[in-house]
């Protein structure tokens, strides 16, 4: 049976991922991986679970979460799987670590494209559906495991909050339609792989009432317009994925 792990890594406090597929190989989630002691974290797991990591797949490119794609080229071969729709994003997190003063190594070449909304990809033998779910960043997609309910989303909603929509490639009211249309879509029943449930009851209050689009889009647009604002350095909480452990 699958089992996914979680890390938190880099200065943003950004939530990497490692699908261990059961026999011996895993799958990358968002390699936020910065400097040495992460890495060594990393590796460290990975040998306790007796695996090795076979795939990285990206939810976007911003700057926490591509900061380890050069450590897994170097180390496994690795070559990040990302939307097309986010190239752009990809191209500008050079610029970004600059920006923020945060060192990073040179990004490795990509592999195959994600394909479009609805795609699958293979971990092992897990079958995961690749949704686009723009609004943080032009290509952002999310990955779901219906066989075992469970998802992994990026920076799309938080437990309490939404993604920053501030950013290049970010809009509150694209954000808004991914969620009501890629996440609130899904049972109560869908978990992350720290077994917290996929709580629903943000917009509960707008489910009952019909009004899901409006209170999610105030939300988004609260959260790109006025909380985001105040997130100018490298110590904001940036890549908690859907649910926090």
């Amino acid at each position: 049976m699958s089992q996914l792990h979680t890390f938190t890594f880099n200065a943003f406090g950004e939530q990497t991922y490692l699908l261990d597929h059961g026999d011996g190989e895993a799958t990358v989630f968002d390699p936020g991986m910065s400097h040495s002691a992460e890495r060594e974290s990393f590796k460290k797991r990975c040998k306790e679970l007796g695996v090795v990591p076979v795939q990285c797949l990206l939810t976007h490119a911003h700057l926490d979460h591509v900061l380890g794609c050069g450590w897994l080229f170097d180390e496994w071969g690795l070559q990040p799987r990302l939307h097309p729709t986010d190239e752009i994003t990809w191209e500008q997190a050079p610029r970004a670590a600059e920006l923020y003063s945060v060192p990073m190594d040179t990004l490795p070449p990509r592999g195959e494209d994600l394909g479009a909304h609805g795609s699958k990809v293979l971990c092992g033998t897990l079958e995961l559906e690749v949704r686009c779910a723009p609004g943080h960043s032009a290509g952002h997609v999310i990955f779901v495991c219906h066989d075992e309910k469970w998802v992994v989303g990026g920076d799309v909603l938080f437990q309490g909050s939404v993604g920053r929509t501030d950013l290049p490639g970010g809009d509150g009211s694209t954000l808004a339609k991914s969620i009501e249309e890629q996440l609130y879509t899904l049972p109560d029943s869908y978990t992350t792989g720290s077994t917290v449930q996929f709580e629903l009851s943000f917009v509960q209050t707008a489910v009952d009432t019909g009004s899901v689009r409006t209170d999610i889009e105030v939300s988004c647009r609260r959260v790109g317009n006025e909380i985001n604002k105040t997130w100018s350095s490298p110590t904001y909480h940036a890549g908690v994925d859907l649910i926090q452990a």
